[in-house]
């Protein structure tokens, strides 16, 4: 790993350099140190191993997310199914509920305040 505390006494001794940036420092602290195994120096962002076989490997997050995915779209096609069977059925039993009652429009108003009236006879 970097050790910070060379790091900044580098920088203190040779002062602020604007040609030189923090990874040209950091390169130059890992050359000197001896665990140099670890870090690839051409460039510190890029992968140590060049194996295009490992990076085409999808990684075993990409997996679980992937089938979270499926199951999530899987459970709110059934979810969806299932609100449909009950929008149905609702209007269903509302339609058996109006048959079992065997309503029959008012005409008029009249009609509901007096259901004696002449206009409620001269449809039945």
């Amino acid at each position: 790993m970097v050790n910070f505390k060379r790091l900044n006494k580098k920088i203190e001794q040779e002062g602020s350099n604007p040609n030189r940036t923090i990874h040209d420092l950091v390169r130059e602290q890992l050359r000197e140190e001896q665990e140099l195994n670890d870090y690839h120096l051409d460039n510190i962002s890029a992968p140590v191993k060049d194996d295009h076989e490992d990076i085409t490997k999808s990684s075993p997050v990409h997996e679980n997310i992937a089938y979270a995915e499926e199951k999530l779209t899987a459970l709110m096609n059934e979810n969806s199914r299932l609100v449909d069977t009950l929008v149905y059925d609702r209007a269903a039993s509302l339609l058996e509920t109006i048959e079992k009652l065997k309503c029959k429009a008012k005409l008029s108003w009249t009609e509901i305040i007096d259901p004696g009236s002449k206009a409620s006879k001269s449809e039945d």
